[in-house]
């Protein structure tokens, strides 16, 4: 729960919801230096790249089950686009 809830904070400080109509709050906080996207990106590949590791030292069936989704959440929080552009392009090609 706690690696979900970190990778959920995460995902929201590198793609905030777009603000309401009107809530100039809302719109400041989503605002952030560049330095500090690419710190939090920067520290999901590593956290990526550690779980990778982690996974072909496991043999749990449940442990590798939970590294898989914490590498996916991942891979989606840093291309958060890409699983549209996976489906359209499958869409294409059939």
């Amino acid at each position: 729960e706690l690696q979900r809830s970190y990778l959920e904070a995460i995902n929201t400080k590198l793609n905030p919801p777009a603000p309401a109509a009107g809530n100039a709050a809302a719109a400041g906080r989503a605002n952030q230096s560049g330095d500090e996207k690419s710190l939090y990106r920067a520290e999901l590949r590593a956290l990526s790249t550690s779980i990778s590791a982690a996974l072909l030292k496991s043999s749990d069936a449940e442990t590798k089950a939970h590294l898989e989704a914490s590498r996916d959440e991942i891979a989606k929080i840093l291309d958060p686009g890409g699983a549209e552009r996976q489906a359209g392009s499958r869409a294409v090609a059939r």
